[in-house]
């Protein structure tokens, strides 16, 4: 019998293009009457900044971009047919389903 295993052969990531960091998110906060800063927020959390998804960008935009630098940090191509593209799939729809919109949008052909 032959073993199986896993190999990682690249990862991938996405951040969504708005950052917001401490200064602006206290800065958004007192307009709703609530007083903070930079500093309270990093002594407490240690977070400096964090991103935002636009409103239409879904979780499975998120995981499309992220894969598509995976495959393409393994030097794997996508088949033409399934490059990646936010348009490609009409049938978005909220969570939980996003992950087949995903496979839909890489063209993804999942062993069953």
């Amino acid at each position: 019998m032959m073993a199986k295993f896993a190999k990682i052969l690249g990862t991938g990531s996405y951040l969504p293009a708005e950052k917001i960091d401490n200064e602006t998110l206290a800065q958004r906060l007192a307009k709703d009457g609530l007083e903070t800063s930079d500093e309270w927020i990093f002594s407490r959390s240690g977070i400096k900044a964090r991103h935002f998804a636009a409103h239409n960008e879904l979780t499975s935009d998120l995981a499309v971009n992220a894969a598509t630098k995976a495959l393409e940090a393994a030097g794997k191509a996508l088949p033409q047919s399934g490059r990646a593209s936010k348009k490609a799939a009409s049938k978005k729809k909220k969570s939980p389903l996003e992950p087949s919109v995903g496979d839909e949008q890489l063209n993804l052909k999942l062993k069953g």
